[in-house]
């Protein structure tokens, strides 16, 4: 188990919120300068409280994520996700249940790694937005997940513009989105982010613009690289040419990590030469598409948009509050524009890759010269050891 500065406090600052510490009004600081909103902190609160030690609380995180995953099995099966979809969809639970980014973000105590439940919430409600209460549900779920982590605000607004423009041309009112519930869903949340904006607008605070990030679309290409399971360095760096090396044998490097690596990426390179000659150039899919095209649509242009647009430079984690969209365009990619035997070959690559880090991990205590830092148990058994 990851235990670092970030998991060390978050724990510690939970346990004591409501014992020796009073609920907070802002959370842990953001990496754009400014503090996350409390509800980061109080979401764990009851969580800690019940578990009582920082392992117990990560397989809780754990669990809520499994049972995330079980609910998007279910609303794959709702008519929101037309029939000719649904292979995608349930093809892309898959590659997202065996993920070396997504295994390793579902079992951290981290405000984002709780997003999935939240995502459920948002598309689910989604799906019913031409209901008074599918549409309360997407405006509430939506809103309460930018203050869990502030990737949810970007997916808050996208997914409403881009839901905007696919029914702005309908004539029918009925087939329309219940926008007054929307509304009412979203001010209702906007409740507990009072005592977040009071703190954070205030004379010469705000986020710090990153130039660099508004002229790299960086999120379609964490988008790719995540959903492939190959931007292990997120979890290894400095030490990710070390990991290629694995598994290694009474010390020896066999690096069928690496194979696994390459492997990958030549599939994806064959499935993608393939796909950009049929490419039709269109920001909003046709509603005959089915929601789940226009979630991906939304997620992978809209949000790498706006994250441009307000110069914040993406990252592996922002993308956990639209999971499995990666993984389903994926598996729609690999399947559509490769065959059923690529798909297969990704999937246990995958997984190969997976078992390779958690056995590599247990076996090292974590990774004490890169990102993911010693790991709980180790840090018990050698309390001299930083994380």
């Amino acid at each position: 188990m990851e235990w670092k500065a970030d998991e060390q406090l978050m724990f510690r600052w939970a346990s004591a919120v409501g014992v020796t510490e009073p609920w907070p009004s802002q959370g842990m600081q953001s990496g754009v300068r400014i503090p996350n909103p409390p509800l980061s902190v109080w979401i764990f609160v009851p969580l800690a409280r019940a578990a009582g030690d920082p392992v117990v609380l990560a397989q809780m995180v754990q669990t809520v994520n499994v049972l995330a995953l079980f609910g998007f099995a279910f609303l794959g099966t709702l008519p929101a996700n037309p029939a000719q979809m649904r292979r995608f969809w349930f093809a892309g639970l898959a590659l997202q249940a065996v993920n070396p980014l997504a295994v390793t973000l579902s079992r951290k105590i981290w405000a984002q790694s709780l997003l999935p439940a939240f995502a459920l919430a948002i598309f689910t409600g989604h799906a019913f937005r031409r209901s008074r209460a599918g549409a309360f549900v997407w405006g509430l779920s939506g809103l309460l997940a930018g203050q869990v982590h502030m990737s949810g605000f970007f997916l808050h607004a996208v997914l409403a513009l881009w839901t905007w423009l696919s029914e702005r041309r309908l004539a029918d009112s009925r087939l329309r989105t219940r926008w007054l519930f929307w509304f009412a869903g979203s001010l209702t949340a906007a409740i507990s982010l009072l005592p977040w904006l009071s703190g954070v607008v205030q004379p010469g605070t705000g986020p710090a613009r990153d130039w660099t990030a508004t002229r790299e679309p960086r999120q379609l290409y964490f988008w790719l690289v995540d959903s492939l399971g190959i931007n292990t360095s997120y979890l290894y760096r400095p030490e990710w040419f070390w990991f290629l090396g694995e598994p290694r044998i009474n010390g020896t490097p066999t690096y069928l990590a690496a194979v696994a690596h390459a492997a990958i990426l030549g599939v994806a390179a064959y499935c993608i030469a393939r796909w950009v000659v049929t490419i039709r150039p269109s920001l909003v899919p046709s509603r005959e598409s089915g929601d789940v095209w226009l979630w991906i649509y939304a997620t992978a242009f809209g949000v790498t948009a706006l994250l441009m647009l307000v110069g914040v430079r993406a990252r592996t984690h922002y993308a956990i509050v639209f999971y499995p969209l990666p993984f389903v365009w994926l598996a729609w990619l690999l399947t559509t524009h490769g065959n059923r035997r690529l798909y297969q070959t990704v999937f246990v690559l995958q997984l190969l890759i997976s078992v390779t880090m958690l056995w590599q991990v247990h076996r090292d205590g974590g990774v004490p010269g890169g990102a993911y830092g010693v790991s709980y148990r180790e840090q018990g058994r050698q309390p001299s050891v930083a994380p």
